[in-house]
């Protein structure tokens, strides 16, 4: 258990944030087309989302890693429930919402990545892949032209279950299609293996 509130716990709850207002883009485009507010109903009650007002003035400072680890579990549930719920009533929903994800990594980045590694690097500063002490990807290749990483132990499955975990990378793919729009850059994901490579 972390004694003391750091760096590493306020950029914990800026993923969260930052997952959140994915979330909130979707009930938008969702409620903006089928005027349906059913969704939103269900999931402020199951999972409201976090709020957006400083760390230290809302987390248990008695129990921080307690505190973060369900937010994190809360803020993967919403984001699961609204994508699925939604889809479930639309399927088409899903072209939508990578579209929404491309433009969040446009948004993201604040100029073109010139090296597989710092995509790598600042990809994974921001998206929300369980507690840091979890450490669900082992890179397996860094070099000038390509990192490589696998997924050993999958921070969302639990969320989205065998038959939805995809719909989640297929959205993830996007962002990080969007963010390295412009670059020379590429992502590939092939059965849990993921590898960012420069174009020649």
């Amino acid at each position: 258990m972390s004694a003391f509130l750091g760096p590493v716990h306020v950029k914990m709850y800026d993923r969260i944030l930052f997952q959140d207002r994915m979330s909130e883009a979707f009930l938008e485009k969702y409620e903006q087309e089928y005027h349906d507010g059913s969704i939103r109903e269900d999931v402020e009650v199951l999972y409201p989302a976090a709020q957006k007002v400083a760390l230290e003035t809302i987390i248990d400072e008695s129990n921080i890693h307690g505190w973060l680890s369900e937010a994190v579990e809360n803020c993967e549930k919403r984001f699961s429930f609204i994508v699925t719920a939604s889809m479930k009533a639309q399927p088409a929903l899903l072209e939508e919402y990578k579209a929404i994800m491309a433009e969040f990594g446009k948004e993201y980045k604040s100029a073109n990545p010139e090296t597989p590694s710092e995509a790598f690097t600042v990809i994974h500063n921001i998206l929300l892949d369980g507690m840091p002490c979890d450490f669900p990807f082992q890179v397996l290749e860094e070099n000038e032209t390509e990192v490589k990483w696998e997924v050993k132990k999958c921070p969302h499955s639990f969320y989205w279950g065998a038959t939805k975990e995809d719909y989640y990378y297929q959205l993830r793919d996007a962002f990080v299609a969007g963010y390295l729009q412009g670059s020379n850059l590429s992502h590939v994901r092939d059965n849990g293996i993921h590898s960012i490579r420069k174009e020649a």
